[in-house]
């Protein structure tokens, strides 16, 4: 077992990219979270190549820091990445589970309906501020200072 790790190990570290480059690369995607299974990389192409050596382990996605390659399982990039000036790119083996489509755009009903719901909230908000009591200048100075 050791021996196949190193092994694995040993083509990373020479440079070897991804079998037919199969990654998609995603810049400053970081997964959070996670396993803390890593392997050193010197690019996004070793990282690549090292999430799927360690596919047998559950890796799908491999997060790339600059030195290291980081393995995220599917449970990992389930909820999609958060922006990240800490990672360099995150890479998506064939073996991740594809994201879920976008929505659909909204039917013109609910452009309307959405429409019609602005107007009335901006004219409520209107009404009531035009109602609203006017503050005491000094009231609020002195309620400002207290703060």
């Amino acid at each position: 077992m050791m021996g196949l790790k190193l092994v694995g190990l040993l083509v990373v570290g020479a440079g070897v990219a991804s079998a037919g480059g199969t990654c998609t690369f995603t810049p400053n995607c970081d997964y959070g979270k996670g396993s803390r299974d890593n392997a050193p990389a010197s690019s996004k192409e070793e990282c690549c190549s090292a999430c799927e050596a360690a596919a047998k382990t559950g890796c799908v996605a491999g997060v790339w820091d600059g030195k290291n390659c980081w393995f995220k399982k599917a449970e990992d990039i389930a909820h999609g990445c958060t922006h990240s000036a800490k990672v360099k790119f995150a890479c998506l083996t064939p073996l991740a589970p594809k994201p879920p489509a976008p929505p659909a755009p909204p039917s013109p009903e609910e452009i309307a309906l959405e429409k019609q719901y602005s107007q009335l909230k901006e004219t409520t908000c209107s009404q009531v501020t035009a109602k609203a009591p006017a503050l005491d200048a000094a009231d609020e100075a002195t309620f400002t200072a207290a703060y």
